[in-house]
């Protein structure tokens, strides 16, 4: 036996020629011959998206304010 990396996919392709070996006249069983022919049947993770930067606040006037509340219409 060869030292081959038993990866997810292998693993899964195994487990349903083995489904195949024991239930032969199962009405799946062509769904599963399918199912086999397969090469990759997981997608890989994808990677976690970077986190979310607070905005920052400007010290210009207007925005200064803004959120003061100090120009009102006299």
């Amino acid at each position: 036996m060869t030292k081959q990396m038993k990866t997810d996919d292998w693993l899964i392709k195994n487990a349903i020629g083995c489904w195949l070996h024991h239930f032969p006249d199962h009405p799946w069983t062509e769904r599963y011959q399918e199912l086999v022919k397969r090469e990759v049947y997981l997608t890989p993770p994808k990677s976690k998206p970077r986190p979310a930067r607070r905005r920052s606040q400007s010290r210009s006037k207007d925005a200064t304010d803004a959120t003061t509340g100090d120009n009102k219409v006299k």
